[in-house]
């Protein structure tokens, strides 16, 4: 999402219509998890996993190469198209390689790149994207999908061929109650977790009156809580699956409901969303081994529809909200013309003035920092701001 001005900028279209890029992606995983994993059941795990990286990778580079909005849009959906099957049939090896009392910690370690991403990869990615271009961006993520081919064939064992699945009886497996409640879980936990991440650049604006330096250094931190609620969500799971879930959703709760006061300030903000990463993700490992369990039957298409969930969540939120980070300036830096970013209209700037004038100092105008209205935007004209600085 830290890359979304830029692209705005880049393929000449408003911000909330370059955000339907996260939609469609989203959407995209919903279509693509019991399509994807119906499609490749013939083959081999293995050889599954590789074609479905590589479906990755072809929509990341088409992505880079793609000359309008349009296109991206396109290039976007048909990389959403693996993501469900990907983590779906990845649960089910990582689970099968390990003895029964590991399983939990197995799944746990395939769901650790994803977390360890949030800490480095979406950073570096943004900063890439600011420095040289979004399309470098996208390029660079092509290259890594190459890397992941690479290593799925090295790492795997190669595995015996598939079956095609009877359609009929999987559905039917899916339909169970057990398995129903399981996922339900996941919607509720990918719905808490999703909730305030989609909106934590505005939330972090108006309740701590963070600037984009802030907002970056929070997302490190979301990001070093979910490897660690990974780890640990994983390692409970093992000792019990549903004490772990209730253990990890209560705890998610408690957080949640304290986190509007620790999010006044800055120090409460760090530790705050540092311990809601870790219990957000948390829940990933046992919910997932827990719809795997109550599948068993058709372990690979309900593992892969449960994935689903946690990442449409996302396209229920405004896609205006997510590029807020980049709303504000920093006095005394500006970068030139020719590497001047576009930045968005701030919507915050009487909650931030206010409690900058609650502590006696002066008003945002008077140090320096440049403040924009949303309503001073006529609302037939969703277009962005000029060319502005950002840190």
């Amino acid at each position: 999402m830290g890359l979304l001005p830029v692209i705005a900028a880049g393929v000449d279209v408003s911000l909330p219509a370059a955000g339907l890029l996260v939609s469609a992606y989203a959407i995209g995983v919903m279509i693509g998890a019991p399509l994807m994993t119906l499609a490749l059941a013939r083959l081999r795990r293995r050889s599954a996993l590789m074609l479905l990286m590589g479906i990755f990778t072809a929509g990341n580079l088409l992505s880079a190469i793609a000359p309008d909005y349009g296109t991206l849009l396109a290039a976007r959906l048909v990389t959403s198209l693996n993501h469900g099957a990907f983590f779906g049939l990845g649960s089910i090896v990582a689970a099968s390689v390990v003895p029964p009392e590991r399983r939990a910690s197995a799944v746990a370690a395939m769901f650790m790149g994803l977390t360890i991403a949030n800490v480095g990869g979406v950073p570096a990615a943004t900063w890439i994207g600011q420095q040289v271009g979004w399309r470098m961006a996208f390029a660079g993520t092509a290259g890594l999908g190459l890397l992941a081919i690479a290593a799925l064939w090295r790492a795997l064992p190669k595995g015996t061929p598939g079956e095609m699945p009877d359609l009929k009886r999987e559905l039917r497996v899916l339909a169970r109650p057990a398995v129903l409640i399981a996922m339900a879980t996941t919607v509720a936990g990918a719905g808490a977790m999703f909730t305030l991440y989609t909106f934590i650049a505005p939330v972090l604006a108006d309740l701590t009156g963070a600037g984009a330096g802030f907002v970056t250094l929070a997302l490190v931190l979301i990001g070093v809580g979910f490897t660690l609620g990974n780890g640990l969500g994983g390692r409970l799971a093992d000792w019990s699956l549903d004490g772990a879930t209730r253990i990890f959703l209560a705890a998610l709760a408690v957080i949640m409901l304290a986190l509007p006061l620790a999010l006044t300030t800055e120090a409460g903000a760090i530790i705050g969303l540092l311990v809601w990463g870790a219990a957000a993700f948390a829940i990933v490992p046992p919910v997932q081994m827990r719809v795997m369990q109550a599948a068993a039957e058709a372990p690979g298409l309900a593992s892969s529809i449960n994935v689903a969930p946690s990442t449409s969540a996302m396209r229920w939120a405004p896609p205006s909200a997510a590029p807020s980070s980049a709303s504000t300036s920093v006095p005394g830096r500006s970068r030139s013309p020719a590497r001047a970013l576009p930045r968005p209209a701030s919507p915050w700037p009487s909650s931030a003035g206010r409690r900058v004038a609650r502590k006696g100092a002066r008003k945002p105008e008077e140090q320096g920092t440049t403040w924009r209205r949303a309503s001073a935007r006529p609302e037939t004209d969703p277009r962005l701001d000029p060319p502005g600085t950002i840190p």
